[in-house]
Protein backbone atom coordinates (compact mmCIF):
# COMPACT_ATOMS: atom_id res chain seq x y z
CA UNK A 1 0.00 0.00 0.00
CA UNK A 2 1.25 3.42 -0.72
CA UNK A 3 2.15 5.79 2.16
CA UNK A 4 0.27 8.84 1.37
CA UNK A 5 0.57 12.37 3.44
CA UNK A 6 -3.12 13.45 4.36
CA UNK A 7 -4.20 16.95 6.06
CA UNK A 8 -7.13 16.57 7.58
CA UNK A 9 -8.88 20.02 8.41
CA UNK A 10 -10.57 19.76 11.75
CA UNK A 11 -9.93 18.22 14.81
CA UNK A 12 -13.85 17.60 16.35
CA UNK A 13 -14.65 14.04 17.08
CA UNK A 14 -15.10 13.41 13.17
CA UNK A 15 -11.84 14.94 11.92
CA UNK A 16 -10.35 13.15 14.54
CA UNK A 17 -11.98 9.88 14.00
CA UNK A 18 -10.80 9.97 10.52
CA UNK A 19 -7.33 11.53 10.85
CA UNK A 20 -7.06 8.75 13.24
CA UNK A 21 -7.68 6.07 11.20
CA UNK A 22 -6.21 6.70 8.29
CA UNK A 23 -2.46 7.86 10.39
CA UNK A 24 -2.04 4.36 10.96
CA UNK A 25 -1.22 3.50 7.71
CA UNK A 26 -0.33 7.22 6.32
CA UNK A 27 1.34 10.00 7.12
CA UNK A 28 -1.64 12.40 8.63
CA UNK A 29 -1.70 15.75 9.78
CA UNK A 30 -4.65 17.38 11.73
CA UNK A 31 -5.21 21.06 11.15
CA UNK A 32 -6.93 22.91 13.46
CA UNK A 33 -6.92 27.11 14.53
CA UNK A 34 -7.15 26.35 18.42
CA UNK A 35 -4.11 26.09 19.54
CA UNK A 36 -4.94 24.59 22.52
CA UNK A 37 -6.44 21.93 20.81
CA UNK A 38 -2.69 21.54 18.57
CA UNK A 39 -0.67 21.44 21.49
CA UNK A 40 -2.37 18.74 23.43
CA UNK A 41 -2.57 16.08 19.91
CA UNK A 42 1.17 16.95 19.78
CA UNK A 43 1.77 16.64 23.63
CA UNK A 44 0.36 13.01 22.69
CA UNK A 45 -2.64 14.13 24.63
CA UNK A 46 -6.27 13.55 22.72
CA UNK A 47 -8.41 16.32 23.04
CA UNK A 48 -10.71 13.16 23.48
CA UNK A 49 -10.10 10.14 25.36
CA UNK A 50 -8.87 7.68 22.89
CA UNK A 51 -5.27 5.93 22.74
CA UNK A 52 -4.76 5.58 19.18
CA UNK A 53 -4.85 9.68 18.68
CA UNK A 54 -2.48 9.68 21.15
CA UNK A 55 -0.08 7.42 19.74
CA UNK A 56 -0.46 7.99 16.04
CA UNK A 57 -1.31 11.70 15.59
CA UNK A 58 0.44 14.89 15.06
CA UNK A 59 -1.30 18.70 14.49
CA UNK A 60 -0.62 21.97 13.49
CA UNK A 61 -1.84 25.61 13.25
CA UNK A 62 -0.23 26.15 9.80
CA UNK A 63 -2.89 25.25 7.44
CA UNK A 64 -0.69 26.42 3.96
CA UNK A 65 2.23 24.31 5.05
CA UNK A 66 -0.25 21.15 5.40
CA UNK A 67 -2.12 21.33 2.39
CA UNK A 68 0.33 22.39 0.12
CA UNK A 69 2.09 19.10 1.09
CA UNK A 70 -0.35 16.79 0.82
CA UNK A 71 -1.48 14.33 -1.31
CA UNK A 72 -5.42 14.71 -0.25
CA UNK A 73 -7.02 17.00 2.31
CA UNK A 74 -10.17 15.87 4.18
CA UNK A 75 -12.27 18.68 5.49
CA UNK A 76 -13.82 17.66 8.65
CA UNK A 77 -15.23 21.45 9.51
CA UNK A 78 -18.50 22.01 11.77
CA UNK A 79 -21.79 21.90 10.27
CA UNK A 80 -23.63 23.18 13.10
CA UNK A 81 -27.42 22.52 13.31
CA UNK A 82 -29.44 26.06 12.86
CA UNK A 83 -32.32 25.85 14.83
CA UNK A 84 -33.47 29.56 13.21
CA UNK A 85 -32.90 28.72 9.67
CA UNK A 86 -33.27 24.60 10.30
CA UNK A 87 -30.56 23.68 8.09
CA UNK A 88 -27.03 22.94 8.67
CA UNK A 89 -24.36 25.56 9.00
CA UNK A 90 -22.10 24.81 6.32
CA UNK A 91 -20.46 28.00 6.14
CA UNK A 92 -17.19 27.21 7.40
CA UNK A 93 -17.07 24.95 4.03
CA UNK A 94 -18.87 26.75 2.20
CA UNK A 95 -16.93 29.03 -1.17
CA UNK A 96 -18.84 31.87 -1.07
CA UNK A 97 -19.77 31.97 2.47
CA UNK A 98 -19.72 35.92 3.68
CA UNK A 99 -17.16 37.08 6.12
CA UNK A 100 -19.75 37.34 8.26
CA UNK A 101 -20.74 33.69 8.24
CA UNK A 102 -17.09 32.88 8.08
CA UNK A 103 -16.83 34.82 11.93
CA UNK A 104 -19.67 32.89 13.37
CA UNK A 105 -18.42 29.57 12.01
CA UNK A 106 -15.35 30.23 13.40
CA UNK A 107 -16.15 31.47 16.90
CA UNK A 108 -18.99 29.09 17.49
CA UNK A 109 -16.57 26.24 16.72
CA UNK A 110 -14.43 27.03 19.24
CA UNK A 111 -17.14 27.67 21.84
CA UNK A 112 -16.36 31.48 22.22
CA UNK A 113 -18.96 34.04 22.79
CA UNK A 114 -19.65 37.11 20.41
CA UNK A 115 -18.93 39.26 24.20
CA UNK A 116 -15.68 37.42 24.38
CA UNK A 117 -14.86 37.65 20.40
CA UNK A 118 -15.97 41.32 20.80
CA UNK A 119 -13.26 42.10 23.92
CA UNK A 120 -10.84 39.84 21.92
CA UNK A 121 -11.02 42.15 19.06
CA UNK A 122 -11.02 45.60 20.88
CA UNK A 123 -14.89 45.87 18.89
CA UNK A 124 -18.36 46.37 19.85
CA UNK A 125 -20.95 43.75 20.79
CA UNK A 126 -23.21 45.31 18.41
CA UNK A 127 -20.48 45.81 15.12
CA UNK A 128 -19.70 41.74 15.24
CA UNK A 129 -23.40 41.32 15.54
CA UNK A 130 -23.60 43.70 12.56
CA UNK A 131 -21.23 41.89 10.75
CA UNK A 132 -21.98 38.14 11.40
CA UNK A 133 -25.92 39.12 10.74
CA UNK A 134 -24.39 40.54 6.87
CA UNK A 135 -25.68 44.36 8.03
CA UNK A 136 -22.31 45.29 7.90
CA UNK A 137 -18.81 44.80 5.36
CA UNK A 138 -16.17 44.46 7.93
CA UNK A 139 -12.94 47.22 7.36
CA UNK A 140 -9.56 45.47 6.60
CA UNK A 141 -9.29 46.93 10.32
CA UNK A 142 -11.67 45.15 11.53
CA UNK A 143 -10.73 42.04 9.65
CA UNK A 144 -7.22 42.08 11.09
CA UNK A 145 -8.24 42.30 14.83
CA UNK A 146 -10.78 39.74 14.01
CA UNK A 147 -8.98 37.02 12.75
CA UNK A 148 -6.26 37.81 15.57
CA UNK A 149 -9.00 37.14 18.30
CA UNK A 150 -10.16 33.85 16.34
CA UNK A 151 -6.39 32.68 15.94
CA UNK A 152 -5.86 32.80 12.36
CA UNK A 153 -4.66 34.65 9.77
CA UNK A 154 -6.32 37.17 6.93
CA UNK A 155 -6.09 34.26 4.00
CA UNK A 156 -9.19 32.87 5.97
CA UNK A 157 -11.24 35.99 4.95
CA UNK A 158 -9.52 36.45 1.23
CA UNK A 159 -6.34 36.06 -0.64
CA UNK A 160 -3.12 38.17 0.48
CA UNK A 161 -3.56 40.46 -3.18
CA UNK A 162 -7.28 40.99 -2.35
CA UNK A 163 -5.99 41.88 1.25
CA UNK A 164 -3.65 44.22 -0.30
CA UNK A 165 -6.07 46.06 -2.36
CA UNK A 166 -8.73 46.30 0.65
CA UNK A 167 -6.34 48.01 2.89
CA UNK A 168 -4.81 50.29 0.07
CA UNK A 169 -8.76 51.28 -0.58
CA UNK A 170 -9.24 52.23 3.40
CA UNK A 171 -6.38 54.17 3.06
CA UNK A 172 -7.16 55.99 0.34
CA UNK A 173 -10.78 56.75 1.15
CA UNK A 174 -9.42 57.65 5.00
CA UNK A 175 -7.17 59.92 2.92
CA UNK A 176 -10.16 61.45 1.52
CA UNK A 177 -12.00 61.96 4.40
CA UNK A 178 -9.57 63.86 5.97
CA UNK A 179 -9.26 66.05 3.31
CA UNK A 180 -12.84 66.45 2.05
CA UNK A 181 -15.34 64.63 4.21
CA UNK A 182 -18.22 61.83 3.62
CA UNK A 183 -18.87 63.43 0.76
CA UNK A 184 -15.74 63.36 -0.90
CA UNK A 185 -15.56 59.53 0.04
CA UNK A 186 -18.67 59.39 -1.52
CA UNK A 187 -17.58 60.69 -4.83
CA UNK A 188 -14.53 58.85 -4.66
CA UNK A 189 -16.21 55.35 -4.62
CA UNK A 190 -18.55 56.60 -7.37
CA UNK A 191 -15.57 57.12 -9.62
CA UNK A 192 -13.94 53.85 -8.50
CA UNK A 193 -16.93 51.74 -9.21
CA UNK A 194 -17.32 53.64 -12.45
CA UNK A 195 -13.52 53.40 -13.34
CA UNK A 196 -13.86 49.48 -12.20
CA UNK A 197 -17.17 48.47 -14.56
CA UNK A 198 -14.80 49.94 -17.28
CA UNK A 199 -13.18 46.54 -16.92
CA UNK A 200 -15.68 43.99 -17.14
CA UNK A 201 -15.12 41.77 -20.53
CA UNK A 202 -12.25 43.73 -21.63
CA UNK A 203 -8.13 42.37 -21.65
CA UNK A 204 -6.40 44.30 -18.91
CA UNK A 205 -4.43 42.29 -16.24
CA UNK A 206 -5.09 42.78 -12.95
CA UNK A 207 -1.37 44.76 -12.23
CA UNK A 208 -2.70 47.43 -15.49
CA UNK A 209 -6.41 47.73 -13.40
CA UNK A 210 -4.83 48.16 -10.52
CA UNK A 211 -1.95 50.77 -11.67
CA UNK A 212 -5.32 52.03 -13.95
CA UNK A 213 -6.93 52.75 -10.46
CA UNK A 214 -4.21 54.10 -8.91
CA UNK A 215 -3.88 56.99 -12.04
CA UNK A 216 -7.70 57.71 -11.25
CA UNK A 217 -7.24 58.55 -7.62
CA UNK A 218 -4.13 60.56 -8.27
CA UNK A 219 -6.31 62.77 -10.77
CA UNK A 220 -9.54 63.19 -8.19
CA UNK A 221 -7.29 64.15 -5.62
CA UNK A 222 -5.85 66.81 -8.08
CA UNK A 223 -9.62 67.33 -9.46
CA UNK A 224 -10.94 68.50 -5.47
CA UNK A 225 -7.36 70.40 -4.89
CA UNK A 226 -7.50 72.19 -8.26
CA UNK A 227 -11.41 72.64 -7.71
CA UNK A 228 -10.59 74.21 -3.83
CA UNK A 229 -8.93 77.54 -5.44
CA UNK A 230 -12.71 78.46 -6.61
CA UNK A 231 -14.94 77.41 -3.87
CA UNK A 232 -15.48 80.21 -1.66
CA UNK A 233 -14.17 79.96 2.11
CA UNK A 234 -17.37 79.48 3.79
CA UNK A 235 -17.62 76.22 1.97
CA UNK A 236 -13.87 74.82 3.01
Amino acid sequence: MKNYKIAVAGTGYVGLSIATLLSQHHKVTAVDIVPEKVEMINNRKSPIQDDYIEKYLAATLDAKAAYSDADFVVIAAPTNYDSQTQHFATSAVTPNATDGEKIKALRTAQGMSMAELSRRASMSDRAIRYIEAGEREPSVDAIQKIAAALGVTTDYFMDDATFQKELSDDQFYADVRKKYGSRGVAQAKKIKEQTSALFAGGELSEEDQANFIKEMEALFLDAKEEAKKFTPKKYL
